[in-house]
């Protein structure tokens, strides 16, 4: 009797096990193209950086209305280097639409593997404009190449209207009007954060090129210093809802191969490290 125990033990541990591998408990549908971790499972302590910073550009904002007056009579003086002039001029293809749309077909031709990310890469460009397009319907204000610093009074840049219930709205083709925020400098911004993630190694180019397609609105009149500061702070913060597992980031992690999509930084990453070996 007692050394039959032992094996009927061990008879019944396997049949327990070929029960569950037979009849496998059901699992919840879900939507990713790809195997891997669920992409809401990850931690968003990795952008809390790119929060605290939207949160600095938004309250920097209102302080650079103290100098747009300045800033903007010094552009209109013309004091830049005429091949430096150039070099911010050409920059602006990387904050147009244009410009946007054939860098993310460039990436998906040249790097297939990355064809994935691009519509998240999308929204956050052309997402982050088009937020911008509709704070513009609220709000009215002069552009600086529509005033004559020659004659103008520093207080006369300063002339706001709040169009809440958009009765202006019909004069939405008069850019004149529509200064803050800025469009471009938010459509670059976006670009420049989606780029840094899929392509860390060029970070501080990205960067570069993000800062000088913003200084091309300050170079050619069309904003003020705060209407730059504006559209930065929209595109960080519409980036953090793009990038957060548990806002939009889950809808895009379901499209992207894991190991292959948007590589979020930590700490470390912040700090150099990882991108030696980053693809």
């Amino acid at each position: 009797m007692g050394g039959n125990a032992a094996p009927n033990v061990a008879d019944a541990d396997h049949r327990d096990q070929k029960r569950i591998i037979v009849n496998p408990e059901p699992q919840e549908p879900s939507l990713k193209l790809y195997p891997g971790p669920a992409w809401s499972a990850r931690s968003s302590k990795p952008l809390q950086p790119l929060l605290w910073f939207g949160v600095a550009v938004t309250m920097l904002t209102p302080l650079a209305l103290f100098c747009d007056y300045d800033i903007a009579v010094w552009f209109w003086e013309d004091r830049l280097p005429g091949d430096f002039r150039k070099v911010i001029f050409i920059s602006e293809f990387f904050s147009h639409g244009l410009g946007v749309a054939m860098i993310i077909a460039g990436i998906a031709i040249l790097v297939p593997e990355k064809r994935w990310c691009l519509p998240r890469l999308a929204a956050l460009s052309f997402g982050s404009g088009a937020i911008v397009t509709i704070l513009k319907m609220f709000i009215l204000r002069r552009r600086p190449n529509d005033f004559d610093f020659a004659t103008a009074r520093e207080d006369s840049i300063y002339q706001w209207a709040l169009d809440a219930y958009l009765q202006n709205v019909a004069i939405f083709d008069d850019s004149t009007l529509r200064s803050f925020p800025s469009g471009h400098a938010a459509t670059g911004v976006g670009l420049c954060i989606g780029m840094m993630l899929l392509f860390p190694r060029g970070r501080i180019y990205f960067v570069c090129l993000a800062t000088l397609s913003c200084s091309e609105r300050l170079l050619c009149q069309a904003h003020f210093l705060s209407d730059v500061l504006a559209g930065v702070a929209v595109a960080t913060l519409w980036s953090y809802v793009c990038l957060h597992p548990r806002m939009l980031g889950v809808l895009f992690g379901h499209m992207e191969p894991e190991g292959r999509g948007f590589k979020v930084p930590n700490v470390d990453d912040l700090r150099g490290r990882p991108y030696k070996q980053a693809a």
